[in-house]
């Protein structure tokens, strides 16, 4: 919270932020099996991005970059790769019930390099809007 207010602060500045207050909502509402109406609203305590981007790769492409990289598996991504239901509803509660015009889901099995041109062509196109 803390952060969030430190960034209000920050309108000229580009600022990135990886498992902000989208990830958590999605992740905790993954957990839940139940299938009532879900209303969320983005907290007025917190600063709501300019630009949300989420990246969805499909399981093995997910796989094979946690093995590429030099740090251990999480619990989470153990949970991800063990429950494919909950990967669905996570996914379902990224792209359908995060509250934001912001959000842009990006689904991507390419080289990181074109999603992160992809990812600055979203910075691009935000800039230009708010000039």
């Amino acid at each position: 919270m803390i952060v969030s207010f430190e960034l209000k602060n920050q309108q000229d500045t580009i600022i990135i932020l990886d498992r902000y207050w989208p990830s958590t909502i999605a992740y905790q509402l993954a957990k839940v099996n139940e299938n009532n109406q879900i209303n969320i609203s983005w907290p007025n305590y917190l600063v709501q991005p300019a630009l949300i981007v989420y990246i969805y790769v499909d399981e093995a492409e997910r796989c094979r970059r946690i093995t590429q990289r030099s740090m251990g598996v999480t619990l989470e991504e153990k949970q991800l790769a063990e429950q494919e239901t909950f990967r669905r509803r996570l996914d379902f509660f990224y792209r359908n019930k995060i509250p934001s015009t912001h959000l842009y889901a990006i689904d991507r099995n390419r080289p990181t390099s074109d999603i992160a041109n992809d990812i600055l062509d979203l910075f691009q196109e935000q800039n230009t809007k708010v000039e």
